[in-house]
């Protein structure tokens, strides 16, 4: 249950008194061959759907492209003749630009969606992108001056949480009133130099202290007075963005802020001191405030909060999102199944682990909490816009996807949330916008890679659009992490192109990444966030890569694919994530194909293959079966580069490994037996070449027979 202070900032009464003497009243205890053909690369695909942006690399936003085409029995009609287009869909936002916030942190908002449980304490936390608040200037409080150590204040000897009735009345006398507020009594006291002190009361035991002012001080004064100045404060505000006051959650001191009579906006004085007892709720609400920015942080404050309050699901949930962003798979699963333990019907929760899952590239595991969630979520439609989203992110990220499928949903997503965007309610306003620049995002990729008819025109509108309400929802909403957002929308709208095979240049999309992302790596400070940009970044521009070489365009490609290993190899020292080692050989091997097909330096593409043989070796045995015959193929094209520099050693012995896998990949069922012609034709020909013609020969059949199977 909150606190009774925590509630008291939600009806401010006017009060007063002598603000200077107080510092010393509070204190602390402190990613064919006849004769002899030259050797063939077997199957250099130019783009690969599975390595735009795949959920099992980045703990990000971006959408990953499916591998696999629809089933022909699956192909949707042409866009034009059975779904609405993107013009049909509700416009952009244009309202009214809000007032400009004050230069003060995020703060929170409780969900304002129904009947819906409230959260810790309605209106005093930060939301999520699930449920988001009414967003202010993200500039910080004052950072922390190195560890404090974690104790309640006191006033004048009396502890909040500790000090008995008894104790009170020996150091106070007996109170001037006394009254009776949510069930518990209440103790007026005229305290010298201070005319108004109130104390509740639980149990006889002193619950909490405040101290009324005559008249309003500035905040940041009274903190250093009050020795608070090593604390890094948090901002709380209800679920309307009215600012209400300022937390210091070591210490359990509170200070209730003089009305702005604005939302978005603080006086930053302080009307009222409130003493409680160190509580979990603190440090929850500060934790959401910079989970964004700075997840190592947060981490801390919600190992405080559960250590205080092991039960309380929302810390879980925090520490699950915390632990996703600093790339801690099993803790950020294991969080958010405790959380789900402790309220299985939270929507909230089920999609947070949904989209965890989904990252880790578990998809069959991710789809049945998003179902719960949109089941669970009939009183809180932003939520079930959300699940909705995800669920069409899910389904065309599936090895089998169903891009028809996926593009329902999307669309279900955008019905949903379309009258939302108007909200009086911010979090439920900023959570519609949110998931129509999703959805739109995600609608793009579903026709990119979809069977659809008019794609270059209908991938470009939807994309379009879903910047346009990025834009909008940065104009309307003051403070929203604009360059956060535009990244998104540049990230994600290059894997959507990457589908499009070509047809859609990558070069805008490309330019507004780099421009963003490098500026958002240039401003952090938390070297967990800074990492996670930069390999977000790093696979986006993976995706242009992919894009420039179907279109010809091997330069570019070489360009933009430095600088993609560059900010990849950020990421990949000290990975365990076979995923991350598959994705950043694949690059390798991609600017090394340029060499060595369109280049015809073989050296050069050596070069590379060397880089990208320790990563494939690392991520054989736990990459998923469907990709497995992928890397054989690359396996069996390097090997034509070494053969050719004379490395013929290493060439056979890519080449046979290749061959393997590809073999392991027709038994499962995921190629067909044509694609084994081409390494055996390769083997048989290296092997001719040694003078091994019986193994050749044993080769060349074995390729023959293969090839046969189109008869």
């Amino acid at each position: 249950m909150p606190s009774r202070p925590f509630a008291i900032l939600k009806c401010f009464v006017a009060a007063s008194m002598l603000g200077l003497a107080l510092a010393p009243l509070i204190a602390v205890a402190d990613e064919r061959l006849p004769a002899d053909p030259p050797i063939t690369i077997a199957t250099v695909r130019p783009i690969d759907p599975d390595e735009a942006n795949q959920p099992l690399e980045t703990p990000g936003e971006t959408v990953p492209a499916s591998p696999q085409a629809s089933e022909p029995g699956d192909a949707p009609q042409p866009l034009s003749a059975e779904l609405p287009g993107p013009g049909q869909t509700p416009n952009p936002v244009d309202p009214p630009a809000a007032a400009a916030a004050e230069s003060l942190p995020s703060s929170g908002t409780t969900d304002a969606s129904g009947p819906a449980p409230p959260r810790v304490e309605p209106g005093l936390t930060k939301t999520s992108p699930e449920e988001p608040a009414a967003k202010l200037k993200p500039v910080p409080d004052p950072a922390p001056r190195g560890e404090v150590n974690i104790e309640t204040a006191s006033f004048k000897s009396i502890t909040p949480g500790k000090s008995t009735l008894a104790e009170v009345q020996e150091a106070w006398g007996n109170p001037s009133q006394m009254t009776v507020q949510d069930d518990r009594p209440v103790h007026l006291y005229r305290v010298e130099p201070f005319d108004r002190i109130e104390v509740g009361f639980a149990e006889d035991v002193v619950t909490s202290i405040i101290i009324r002012l005559q008249q309003a001080v500035p905040a940041a004064p009274l903190a250093e007075q009050l020795q608070l100045g090593g604390i890094r404060p948090v901002l709380v505000s209800n679920e309307f963005g009215e600012i209400l006051g300022q937390s210091f959650p070591e210490r359990g001191v509170l200070f209730a802020f003089e009305p702005a009579g604005q939302p978005g906006k603080a006086t930053m004085r302080v009307v009222d001191v409130i003493l409680e007892p160190v509580t979990a709720e603190a440090f929850i609400l500060r934790a959401e405030t910079y989970l964004d920015t700075e997840a190592a942080a947060s981490a801390e404050d919600l190992k405080h909060a559960i250590q205080l309050q092991p039960d309380l699901a929302r810390a879980h949930w925090l520490q699950a999102r915390a632990a996703t962003s600093m790339g801690d798979t099993e803790l950020a699963l294991s969080s958010s199944a405790e959380a789900i333990r402790l309220e299985p019907a939270n929507p909230q929760f089920l999609v947070t682990r949904a989209q965890i899952l989904r990252q880790a590239g578990r998809i069959s595991e991710a789809i049945p909490d998003v179902r719960a969630a949109i089941q669970n979520a009939e009183s809180r439609p932003h939520i079930k816009a959300r699940g909705f989203s995800l669920l069409g992110d899910l389904i065309n990220s599936d090895p089998r996807p169903d891009y028809a499928k996926a593009l329902e949903n999307h669309m279900q997503a955008i019905s949903i949330a379309d009258p939302l965007i108007s909200s009086p309610h911010p979090a439920i306003r900023i959570a519609a916008m949110e998931v129509m620049i999703d959805a739109h995002l995600g609608a793009a990729q579903d026709i990119a890679w979809g069977n659809w008819q008019n794609k270059k025109t209908a991938v470009n509108t939807w994309l379009q659009r879903a910047s346009d309400y990025a834009e909008a929802m940065t104009a309307v909403e003051s403070g929203f992490h604009t360059d956060a957002l535009r990244f998104r929308v540049a990230t994600r709208a290059l894997a959507a192109c990457v589908g499009a095979q070509g047809e859609l240049s990558p070069a805008d999309w490309t330019q507004r990444a780099l421009e963003v992302g490098e500026r958002m790596i240039g401003a952090n400070q938390d070297p967990h966030r800074e990492q996670q940009i930069a390999w977000d970044l790093g696979l986006a521009l993976y995706d242009a890569v992919q894009i420039h070489q179907v279109r010809g365009e091997q330069d570019a490609a070489l360009e933009v694919g430095r600088r993609a290993t560059e900010l990849l190899e950020r990421g990949i020292e000290g990975s365990g994530k076979p995923a991350n080692w598959l994705l950043v050989g694949r690059l390798y091997f991609r600017l090394g194909t340029i060499f060595a097909v369109n280049k015809s330096d073989h050296q050069e593409a050596v070069r590379w293959f060397d880089k990208s043989i320790p990563l494939f070796q690392k991520a054989v045995d736990g990459i998923p079966a469907h990709e497995v015959g992928r890397l054989g193929e690359t396996l069996v094209s390097m090997g034509v580069s070494y053969w050719e520099v004379g490395n013929q050693e290493v060439a056979l012995h890519q080449t046979r490994t290749g061959v393997e896998l590809i073999k392991a990949a027709v038994e499962a069922g995921y190629i067909e037996k044509l694609a084994l012609e081409v390494p055996y034709s390769n083997l048989a020909t290296m092997h001719r070449h040694l003078g091994e013609n019986a193994q050749a020969d044993r080769f060349l059949k074995m390729a023959s027979e293969h090839r046969d199977t189109l008869r």
